[in-house]
């Protein structure tokens, strides 16, 4: 990536939890696509550990998934491909599921700080992640102190 700060490029792991599935299920974890996204940025937001069985996904803003805050879900279909995309409610036309696991941004901006869900339905059961991501304003990345003057009053004979 070039001009890319430290750190930016790589993948890491961010909260997430697995609900409703069986103890025998493996937790999903989520990775997001730069690590620090800065406003302005494209991001992505995937979980590679997803199991191979989906029946269908659906991503939502914030943390606890519901009907008005879903962004997309993805529908089996007998087709070519692995899914319909429907968008939902909370859909801004910079999202597009990638696939199943895997929900793009693009041109972020700073209201787009704060929770994502990820609902996968599977053969055995609903599994849930929820990754946090921050958009970084130039400023706040590069952490450039502020600086202020102080007056000082010079002041003759005083002891």
């Amino acid at each position: 990536m070039a001009g890319a700060a430290p750190g930016r490029g790589s993948c890491s792991q961010v909260s997430c939890s697995a609900s409703g599935g069986h103890p025998e299920s493996a937790q999903i974890f989520t990775a997001t696509v730069p690590n620090r996204p800065m406003e302005g940025d494209d991001v992505i937001l995937t979980a590679p550990n997803a199991p191979d069985r989906i029946l269908n996904a659906s991503w939502h803003s914030g943390f606890q998934p519901s009907d008005p805050d879903t962004i997309t879900s993805c529908i089996p279909t007998a087709q070519a491909g692995p899914c319909t995309q429907r968008l939902g409610p909370a859909h801004t036309r910079r999202e597009a599921l990638t696939s199943w696991n895997t929900l793009g941004i693009r041109n972020l901006t700073p209201s787009d700080t704060g929770f994502y869900s990820l609902v996968l339905n599977t053969d055995s059961g609903l599994e849930k992640a929820s990754p946090y991501i921050h958009v970084w304003r130039p400023r706040e990345f590069l952490l450039i102190p502020d600086i202020s003057a102080n007056m000082n009053v010079a002041v003759e004979n005083v002891d």
